[in-house]
């Protein structure tokens, strides 16, 4: 899949979030890590994260806490290694050290994924992986990401406005000039 730079979406209704599995990385708006996890189904859990607010770093049921509409844009990396549980809890544990996130997932390493991370082959596509750039990365519709885009807005308007008045002021002179 191509590398899509910045686009803002609404992740319940979009196909640009595969059903793959994969390892997300969730920025905030300092470009930091906030947070690193891995799923089976990437649009379900993002959703979980962004939409539905139900996860526990979300709820606020883990001991820290991530604020949904602080996060300024998500990224993953989706291999067909993923397929695989156990290289897939072994390619989080990857993610972990190359990104450095602030908050991640709390789930123990199980044995069979310590034994993917005893693989070199396997640990140096993965760091590879995670040091290049991701399947894609987007903007998630969260209140600060919508924040920028009515500015945005307001700029292209004003704009606008500009034009349509000097269209309407170079008309009327024609038709002055007409008379």
């Amino acid at each position: 899949m191509k590398n899509i730079k910045d686009k803002t979406i609404h992740l319940s209704l979009s196909p640009i979030v595969p059903k793959d599995p994969g390892v997300y990385a969730m920025y905030d708006k300092a470009k930091k890590v906030a947070y690193v996890g891995r799923s089976k189904n990437l649009r379900e859990r993002i959703q979980q994260h962004i939409i539905k607010r139900d996860s526990s770093v979300s709820t606020g049921v883990s001991a820290t806490v991530l604020n949904p509409d602080k996060i300024s844009h998500i990224k993953w990396w989706t291999h067909e290694d993923f397929s695989n549980d156990d290289c897939l809890k072994a390619a989080e544990q990857i993610a972990f050290v190359i990104l450095k996130p602030i908050l991640r997932s709390r789930e123990n390493v199980s044995e069979k994924a310590e034994l993917v991370l005893k693989d070199q082959d396997f640990c140096k596509r993965m760091k590879d992986l995670f040091n290049n750039k991701p399947t894609i990365s987007i903007r998630p519709n969260t209140l600060d990401n919508l924040g920028h885009l009515v500015n945005n807005l307001v700029d292209v308007v004003e704009k606008l406005t500009e034009r349509v008045a000097a269209l309407e002021s170079h008309n009327k002179s024609e038709q002055e000039k007409g008379k």
